[in-house]
């Protein structure tokens, strides 16, 4: 199994492939649930200690219900419903928000992405794209450099860009990444990176 091929079965959830749902539903994933909850409190039960699967599953609702809702929502306000309901600490609960919407957003956009490719039968490059500041990762900071091409970086399939950014995360585990989570987008804690479509790609 190719790369390619493994990326989109890990988007993929129990039930069947984005694409696949695609042709049932006849609507686009951006426009149906985000968070599935069996599938995301697990993901929470594993990667952070003290975490009960109870919690897990709580907090994966809460995540479901703010993201989904068609309101507006804050970090802020995800990350008191967890301390509230929860019972966690402030910082735990803003690590767990942080990591986990934007493991949700770019999981979605990754699987929207090969889902229009699929059906267009072609395959586009992609870049990193965040803010650069003093809070900016070296993971984010050198995949932005090396793959914006607005940037002067060169912009890469997604396999590949999944690769390197698993690469820059190994590169970087002793400062806050994450390389065992590449499965899930998050190549360090609270990323603020974005996956981008390269123009005319």
């Amino acid at each position: 199994m190719g790369l390619f091929d493994k990326v989109s079965d890990a988007l993929s959830n129990d039930e069947s492939s984005a694409d696949e749902k695609v042709n049932q539903n006849q609507t686009p994933p951006s426009e149906r649930d985000k968070v599935n909850v069996d599938e995301r409190s697990g993901i929470i039960y594993q990667h952070y200690e003290k975490i009960s699967q109870s919690q897990a599953e709580r907090i994966s609702g809460i995540l479901k219900k703010s993201l989904d809702d068609l309101d507006e929502y804050k970090h802020r306000d995800i990350r008191e419903n967890i301390v509230n309901e929860v019972g966690l600490s402030p910082d735990l609960a803003d690590r767990i928000v942080q990591n986990e919407h934007a493991s949700i957003q770019l999981m979605s956009t990754v699987r929207d992405y090969i889902s229009q490719m699929n059906r267009a039968g072609d395959e586009w490059e992609f870049y990193i794209s965040g803010p650069t500041d003093d809070r900016t990762h070296p993971v984010t900071e050198e995949a932005i450099n090396e793959t914006n091409p607005f940037k002067g970086g060169n912009a890469l399939k997604i396999e590949e860009l999944r690769g390197l950014l698993e690469s820059k995360a190994e590169k970087y585990s002793e400062e806050g990444a994450t390389p065992e989570r590449m499965d899930h987008w998050v190549a360090h804690e609270k990323p603020r990176y974005t996956i981008v479509r390269k123009p005319n790609s």
